[in-house]
């Protein structure tokens, strides 16, 4: 059964109950409700939704036709359809140039369900393609819209281009500083049309590709197999054009070279051309690996020792701690959070309260610390009792200062001592050496 709202116009309950049961003969399971009146029928299209109108055409002071007028006026994707038992030929066809869907003499309701079925479909194929319509005229005005906003942007880009860059005609009369200046550059520079043939290279492009330069103005940039090049060097969308690209291409020699690639779109003698740029960075790809595998090398042997270790800049920050130190601080709640990317080993050691039975080892170390950064000491020591809630521990503290050049930092590592019999260097020994550190040097 096929669901259907239908507003019903007839003044006759006896025939409109009649149409109602040939639509659910028909298949239909109407949802309905009767209007006679002009000012009702005027309400229900207002503030209700319908899938058809079926209208009888001669009622009291009110006639389908009035009927059709005020549907139209609601501008309403749905069949209207008209039922007459006397309307006659000249009536009909007014009807429908007015905008019926379709009319049905009473003598012949048996035609309602497939008509009203067939002008269903109807509707709903021109609401479908009026959609299709609308959406057309949007994606017209958006398409609109965004051409304007390339344009613009070309005409920025074209701007620039006419700023920075010579003329064909410039570029004729200046050929000896131009290749002058390009023969000294670093870089490997070209010329290419937008088929990809080369029209200079410098000779540095030569080096990158080892080709020679009359090979290479024999050749065109597929040669060197670089898709990311062809998409740089090859088409006229100037939004890609002067974007660094990292690509590789392929040597005479069949060795792939790593390199970075800018370019941009020119205009020369209104010949759209591309003047590129290449530099081979082969070997600062195989440095910054190196690097990386060094890197993850130390990390992964300190993260290896026992030792707890942390780097500490000049104000005291840990820019660098390993396994054992990470899992100490987060027993010790010591971890930063997400917003505090550092913490300060010093302003820890400082807020240590002075009734605190650790004050004098926080004292020495904080002091230690600072001595250490400011070359006034060359390594500071300090062994220390720090119980479990199982054992009593020592732990054997030491600092030390980064040698060379450059910024300042020094190494901060706690081992566990608490398997020797007895601290090889007490607190009071260390207490001692470190007053005599500080009546020696004048510092407080």
């Amino acid at each position: 059964m096929k669901k259907i709202r239908v507003l019903l116009i007839e003044d006759n309950e006896d025939d409109a109950l009649l149409t109602i049961n040939h639509l659910k003969e028909n298949d239909f399971e109407p949802f309905y409700k009767i209007v006679f009146t002009h000012e009702d029928l005027k309400a229900l299209l207002t503030n209700e939704i319908w899938d058809c109108i079926i209208s009888d055409y001669a009622m009291p002071n009110f006639t389908g036709l009035d009927a059709l007028d005020e549907f139209l006026k609601h501008n309403l994707d749905i069949p209207f359809i008209l039922l007459s038992g006397t309307m006659g030929e000249t009536l009909a066809v007014k009807a429908m140039k007015m905008g019926a869907s379709d009319y049905i003499m009473k003598n012949h309701l048996a035609l309602l369900g497939s008509a009203l079925d067939r002008e269903l479909r109807e509707a709903e194929t021109l609401r479908q393609n009026k959609q299709k319509d609308i959406q057309i005229r949007a994606d017209e005005k958006l398409l609109r819209k965004k051409n304007i906003e390339i344009e613009l942007q070309n005409e920025e880009l074209r701007q620039i281009n006419d700023d920075m860059l010579l003329s064909m005609h410039q570029i004729k009369e200046s050929e000896t500083k131009f290749r002058a200046i390009t023969n000294m550059s670093l870089d490997g520079i070209c010329l290419v049309d937008l088929d990809g043939n080369f029209l200079f290279v410098n000779p540095m492009f030569c080096i990158i590709t080892g080709f020679t330069s009359i090979e290479l103005l024999n050749m065109t940039t597929y040669n060197l197999n670089s898709p990311s090049l062809l998409k740089l060097f090859l088409t006229n969308d100037e939004t890609i054009a002067g974007k660094y690209l990292e690509t590789v291409i392929l040597r005479k020699d069949g060795i792939n070279v790593i390199t970075e690639v800018i370019g941009n779109i020119i205009s020369i003698d209104n010949q759209p051309l591309v003047i590129g740029k290449i530099r081979d960075i082969t070997e600062r790809k195989r440095i910054e690996k190196a690097l990386f595998e060094s890197e993850r090398f130390s990390r992964a042997t300190l993260d290896a020792l026992s030792s707890s270790i942390a780097v500490l800049n000049e104000q005291g920050e840990i820019i660098f701690e390993n396994k054992a130190w990470r899992a100490i601080g987060a027993d010790n709640s010591l971890i930063p959070s997400e917003k505090q990317k550092r913490y300060n080993y010093l302003n820890i050691c400082d807020l240590v309260p002075l009734e605190s039975e650790d004050y004098e080892y926080a004292k020495a170390t904080a002091g230690g610390i600072r001595a250490v950064i400011r070359d006034e000491m060359q390594i500071f020591q300090l062994e220390y009792p720090c119980d479990s809630t199982t054992e009593k521990r020592w732990f054997h503290l030491q600092v030390t200062r980064f040698d060379g050049e450059g910024p300042v930092y020094v190494t901060v590592s706690h081992e566990d001592i608490s398997g020797e019999k007895k601290p090889k260097f007490p607190y009071s020994k260390a207490k001692n050496v470190f007053e005599n550190f500080r009546f020696k040097s004048g510092w407080v």
